[in-house]
C-alpha cells in the first residue's frame, strides 16, 4: 500500500463527507492513542482551521492526557478538556450504592467494570455532539478495522459517530499512516489501549494480538494472507475465536433491526 496517496485519499474523503451533510467542520476525542492521533492528523489535514479536539479524562492514565494535549498543542488544534469524573460519580450512585472510584480500580466484577466503563464511553459521546451540533461540525470516529470487525467498541459510545475513516485499516496498517503523518513514536509504540481502566489493553482483553486478529479476520473473509504478522498462539484456535467475535459482535456493525410488516391498501 503506498500510504502517501492513501492518507491523501483519506483526507479527500473526509472533505467530501462534511461537504455533503452541508456541515463546517470536524470534531474528534483525543485520547493520546494510536488511532485517535492518526485520525485527528487525517482530519487537522481536511480542516485546518476547522477542527475541534475534546480532551475527556475520567480516571485516565495522565500520561495519556499529557500526550494528547500535547500533540494538539503541537498541530496547533483548538481543544477542550472536560474532566467528567463528577458527573460519573452521580452516575454511579444512581445505579449502584458501592463508592466506586473514577477509574474503576477497586470494581472487582469484570461485567459491573465493564457496564461503568462502556459509560464513560456513552458520556463522552454525549460532549462529542453536543459540542458538534453547536459549531455545526461532523464527529469522526476513531475506530480501526480490527476493533471494528471484533466489536472491540462500545455501541453508541465511541460507536457513536457520524464516519470512520480508519474502518478498513488493520490496527498495523493505522500506525503506517501514522508515520508518515509524522504522528510521534511515543504514541504510535503505545501498547493499544482503551484506557477503560488502569492496566487495562486491548489485546490483554481480547486475548489475542492484533496480528493475529487480522490473521483471523482475513481467515474469516477469505482475504489474502500476508506474511509479516507475528503469529504466536494455535492458528486453529485463532480463527475460530475471530469467528466467534465477528459473528456475535454483528449486531454491533448494524443499524438496529425493525419488525416490518406488510400494510392493507
Amino acid at each position: 500500500m503506498n500510504y502517501n496517496k492513501m492518507s491523501k485519499k483519506i483526507i479527500g474523503w473526509i472533505k467530501q463527507q462534511v461537504s455533503d451533510a452541508g456541515l463546517d467542520g470536524v470534531i474528534l476525542g483525543a485520547s493520546g492513542g494510536i488511532d485517535s492521533s492518526v485520525a485527528i492528523s487525517l482530519s487537522k489535514k481536511a480542516f485546518p482551521d476547522n477542527i475541534i479536539a475534546l480532551v475527556m479524562p475520567c480516571g485516565n492514565i495522565e500520561k495519556d492526557e499529557e500526550d494528547a494535549i500535547e500533540f494538539l498543542k503541537n498541530l496547533n488544534i483548538e481543544y477542550k478538556k472536560i474532566n467528567f469524573e463528577k458527573l460519573f460519580d452521580n452516575l454511579v450512585s444512581c445505579v449502584d450504592k458501592n463508592n466506586y472510584s473514577a477509574d474503576l480500580e477497586n470494581v472487582k466484577n469484570f461485567t459491573e467494570k465493564l457496564a461503568l466503563a462502556n459509560s464513560k464511553a456513552r458520556i463522552r459521546m454525549i460532549f462529542l455532539y453536543y459540542f458538534a451540533q453547536i459549531n455545526n461540525y461532523m464527529v469522526v470516529g476513531t475506530g480501526n478495522r480490527t476493533e471494528e470487525e471484533l466489536g472491540y467498541f462500545t455501541k453508541y459510545g465511541d460507536g457513536g459517530v457520524d464516519i470512520l475513516p480508519l474502518a478498513d485499516f488493520f490496527k498495523r496498517e493505522v500506525i503506517e499512516l501514522g508515520r508518515i503523518l509524522d504522528v510521534p513514536k511515543r504514541i504510535l509504540n503505545k501498547t493499544p489501549s482503551g484506557g477503560l481502566w488502569k492496566g487495562q489493553s486491548d489485546e490483554k482483553e481480547i486475548g489475542l494480538s492484533y496480528d493475529e486478529m487480522e490473521y483471523g479476520i482475513r481467515k474469516y473473509y477469505k482475504m489474502k494472507l500476508i506474511n509479516n504478522l507475528k503469529i504466536e498462539k494455535d492458528k486453529e484456535y485463532i480463527i475460530k475465536k475471530t469467528a466467534e467475535l465477528i459473528k456475535k459482535n454483528q449486531h454491533k456493525r448494524n443499524m438496529p433491526p425493525k419488525f416490518e410488516f406488510e400494510r392493507e391498501v
